[in-house]
């Protein structure tokens, strides 16, 4: 009988080698080489600042490597407190594994033009293990940086594909596209160049079909705003119906999300956030919240600044949004799943200082654990 080199005892060793092989050699930075039964599966934040400000620094992700929930954020010229809100599920299974992993995109351009970034992500699975497996993707956060100055968003999107098969294994894409400019007094008038730098970080889950399925969830929606009437954020309870007596317990995943506006806008809120209310075995049906929201401007601003010299920078704007969020929702058996939740308080002295600094974030221990 012929035996192939992918049955031998040497083909896992020489796998997980391969994978640290390709973050040494690529851009892609993979976090953890080796695939594990136990992850935290990010579901977004809310992020509110005392009033708004241009994108210095924004973003939240697991860091798996340091087994940390991480935070950022950064105002441009004036100082501000940022608080917010950041959620994972905790997930152990010992018939599930996770592949962590991480990408970075160095996005540089002119100012108010579209500049997109693709990344092909491939993994070496047999053709036995894509047989018996069933694969899914999930974003696990993502951290945005300026280089050199601090713009306002007139476009962002970040998305993972779902997962393509071949003879030598598996892959995906990961693509970000941004819109930065700045037509505002304290913009720079001379220097038009954007200059981001964005970490995407991504899990790929997989398990034989008896213990694990996902369904897509996309959601849309568009307003305007103006100078008098302030925006009212009221976040969404969706009920979503799944496969009926075969899971034991849901969970929630991202998948992308995406924010345009009409022009570029100075952010004051901005939450992309997801957790499960409830879920029944019995019918499938997962009921989940859903805040996804912009804000560009609040009444009370100027009072409410955390820098009372600053308050001069609180100024309004009218203009129109338009959001799209894809969610994946998963289905589990003998998994156990928990919902955390961390929120914290970060203060950034602003003045346009780099915002690649520890001051600029803020961790948690996944697990709560300090």
């Amino acid at each position: 009988m012929k035996h192939s080199f992918k049955d031998s005892i040497f083909y896992p060793f020489c796998k997980m080698m391969f994978f640290v092989l390709i973050g040494f050699l690529s851009n892609q930075n993979l976090l953890i080489a080796q695939d594990v039964n136990e992850a935290a599966i990010w579901r977004g934040y809310k992020h509110h600042w005392t009033y708004n400000h241009r994108i210095n620094r924004i973003g939240s992700f697991v860091n798996a490597d340091k087994n940390e929930l991480v935070y950022t954020s950064a105002s441009g010229f004036g100082s501000d407190s940022t608080f917010y809100t950041a959620g994972y599920s905790l997930l152990k299974s010992d018939d599930l594994k996770f592949h962590y992993g991480k990408i970075t995109v160095d996005i540089e351009g002119k100012e108010g033009d579209l500049i997109s970034e693709t990344k092909a992500i491939q993994l070496p699975f047999s053709k036995d293990e894509i047989q018996d497996n069933q694969f899914y993707t999930v974003l696990n956060g993502y951290d945005i940086v300026s280089i050199d100055k601090a713009d306002k968003l007139n476009y962002l999107q970040i998305k993972i594909d779902e997962v393509q098969f071949g003879d030598e294994g598996l892959s995906f894409d990961i693509s970000t596209s941004i819109i930065a400019n700045c037509h505002s007094l304290e913009c720079a008038v001379l220097n038009k160049k954007m200059h981001y730098k964005i970490d995407v970080y991504y899990v790929l889950i997989y398990g034989k079909e008896d213990f694990i399925n996902s369904k897509n969830f996309n959601y849309s929606k568009n307003y305007d705003w103006d100078k008098k009437l302030e925006v009212v954020n009221k976040p969404d309870t969706i009920q979503i119906k799944a496969q009926a007596n075969k899971f034991e317990n849901a969970a929630v995943g991202l998948k992308s999300f995406s924010v345009y506006f009409d022009d570029d806008h100075w952010f004051m809120e901005w939450n992309n956030f997801t957790e499960i209310i409830d879920y029944t075995s019995e019918t499938g049906m997962i009921r989940f919240m859903l805040d996804f929201y912009y804000k560009c401007w609040s009444e009370n601003m100027k009072k409410k600044v955390a820098y009372t010299k600053h308050n001069k920078y609180a100024l309004k704007s009218k203009g129109h949004a338009s959001l799209d969020i894809s969610l994946a929702l998963f289905q589990f058996n003998n998994t156990e799943v928990q919902q955390i939740n961390e929120s914290g308080r970060m203060f950034w002295s602003g003045r346009n200082a780099s915002s690649n600094s520890p001051k600029a974030m803020d961790r948690k221990r996944i697990g709560g654990n300090e």
